[in-house]
């Protein structure tokens, strides 16, 4: 054998192994895109999009508290399962408390008070209320910082936020009308159904909605506000189809039009009378597919709650973040829907309501 052939033969081999592990893990290299806002929960100040490269570990065992509305739709199981995700790549303690609905704001007053107590090292804040919690942030914020999550809030005491613009996924929404039956076209009849109603969360969406609405031949017969719960919803649309005029199209939070599917189907109106959706979920998603939902936007809650972690642990460890920012909102129809990244956007049809995730110490803490 001619050995220094060999030597050589064999160290090419390994060079080109070695490059090949090295272009692999490159070509993997994680990477998020989002937009970012210059100011703090200030939708009218400039914005940018942005990629950049998440945590890969956390520097200790830090502990989040974070706060929902409800957990009574995919949507914030959908959050939900992004912070457990991202709680468990970086190995950090979470805990998680949901106040049942946006009616529930002493509920929420009361966890809020509770997380605080249990001395977290952050809190992530999903809010009922637009100023609600307004008295009880000036004392918490003074020990710990607090992340505005998906909602918006008044920004005095919140030190980051994760979260898009409501005002955008409005104006989504209406754009489904405004292309279907620009202004001087036949006019068709709309019946709106925003949610809680609450000021700076689906308030603002409908403020939006109406405004873009405008551009288009539809007429907004009714605005039916209730709790996001499904026989809540389904109970306003039922009080819409046995009112004297049908609307041409039933709008509404992700819950609304999940219900109207059936309640269409059981009067022999899903030919007569179509549905969009406000934002999407496990059930959209289906009724996209299936056809029975025109269209829908997507904030991409399991992103936004990857993100909400890595933004809190980045500020906890004084490493550089995005003050304010937010994934990309994206227009979910059935000519688009096979484009969607759906690990961004739904939780996994197995994942169940997580409340508590913690963090796995390795053998050298565990002896101390």
């Amino acid at each position: 054998m001619n050995r220094p052939k060999e030597i050589v033969r064999i160290c090419k081999i390994l060079m080109a192994a070695l490059v090949g592990v090295f272009l692999t893990g490159y070509a993997h290299a994680e990477t998020w895109s989002a937009v970012t806002w210059e100011k703090l929960l200030d939708f009218t100040s400039p914005r940018k999009n942005v990629s950049y490269e998440p945590l890969k570990q956390a520097e200790k065992a830090w502990s989040i508290c974070a706060l929902y509305p409800h957990l009574k739709d995919s949507y914030w199981l959908s959050v939900n399962y992004g912070m457990v995700k991202q709680a468990k790549k970086l190995n950090i303690n979470l805990r998680v408390y949901e106040a049942g609905g946006y009616y529930q704001l002493e509920q929420q007053r009361k966890q809020l008070q509770a997380c605080a107590d249990s001395k977290p090292d952050a809190i992530l804040l999903g809010t009922v209320s637009f100023e609600g919690h307004h008295d009880l942030l000036e004392e918490i914020a003074k020990d710990t910082p607090v992340i505005a999550l998906v909602n918006n809030i008044r920004s005095d005491f919140i030190a980051a936020a994760t979260g898009v613009d409501w005002d955008e996924m409005g104006r989504r929404t209406a754009q489904v009308i405004t292309k279907r039956h620009p202004a001087g076209t036949t006019s068709v009849n709309v019946s709106w159904f925003p949610g809680a109603g609450k000021p700076g969360i689906s308030s603002t969406k409908l403020s939006a909605f109406k405004s873009e609405l405008t551009k288009s031949s539809a007429n907004l017969l009714n605005t039916r506000y209730g709790d996001t719960g499904k026989l809540i919803q389904l109970s306003l649309i039922e009080e819409e189809l046995e009112g004297g005029t049908a609307p041409d199209y039933l709008i509404g939070t992700g819950v609304s039009a999940e219900a109207a599917i059936g309640a269409l189907k059981v009067r022999g109106l899903s030919e007569d009378i179509e549905v969009v959706s406000g934002y999407l979920t496990h059930g959209v998603f289906r009724g996209i597919k299936r056809g029975k939902i025109i269209a829908s936007p997507t904030d991409q809650p399991v992103m936004q709650g990857m993100m909400a972690i890595d933004q809190s642990i980045r500020l906890l460890e004084g490493k550089s973040y995005l003050k304010h920012y937010a994934p990309e909102i994206l227009m979910v129809t059935k000519d688009s829907i096979s484009e969607i990244d759906l690990e961004c956007a739904l939780s996994p049809a197995s994942f169940s309501p997580t409340y508590t995730v913690e963090a796995q110490r390795n053998a050298e803490t565990k002896s101390n």
